[in-house]
Formats: C-alpha cells, sequence, structure tokens
C-alpha cells in the first residue's frame, strides 16, 4: 500500500509545472505512455528499479498511479524486454 500524505505547496507548483512543460513541448501521449517514460528513465538510473515513491517524486499523484500504473508498467516493460514489478 503506498503511503500518502498531502501534498505541499511547492510539490504542487514543480508537479504542475512539469505537466505544463510536457504540453508546451508537445508532449501530448497518454498518461499511461508518459508515466512509461518516466519508469525508464528511473529505472535507468536505480539498476532497473522504480518505486511509486520515484514516480510520486515526479509529481504523479497516487491517484495517477492506482488509474495508469498498470498499463504504464506493461509498457514500460514492452519497450525494455524486461517486465516492471509493481513496488
Amino acid at each position: 500500500m503506498i503511503q500518502t500524505r498531502p501534498m505541499t505547496p511547492q510539490e504542487i507548483t514543480v508537479r504542475d509545472h512539469v505537466r505544463a512543460g510536457n504540453l508546451l513541448c508537445g508532449r501530448t501521449e497518454a498518461p499511461a505512455e508518459t508515466m512509461a517514460a518516466d519508469m525508464i528513465d528511473i529505472a535507468g538510473g536505480l539498476e532497473g528499479n522504480c518505486t511509486d515513491a520515484d514516480l510520486i517524486g515526479l509529481g504523479w499523484t497516487p491517484y495517477d498511479l492506482q488509474k495508469h500504473g498498470d498499463a504504464a508498467r506493461q509498457l514500460a516493460g514492452v519497450r525494455t524486454g524486461n517486465p516492471m514489478r509493481a513496488s
């Protein structure tokens, strides 16, 4: 189970800034596709591991993880040829 807490105003600002930047630079993929790309980026720097906490640190919410996490893990696994484990 994911431990949650309210986001701080600074975290909300960062999340909104990242999402707005994605839209401005043309990233309009489905949330699962964007989350899968984030999973791959994180896993590449952490010896193949990506946790829910890592994604929350990038601005994904627990709701996002619940709604798009499974599809994102499948996409990331297909793209890397290495199935991602749920965390």
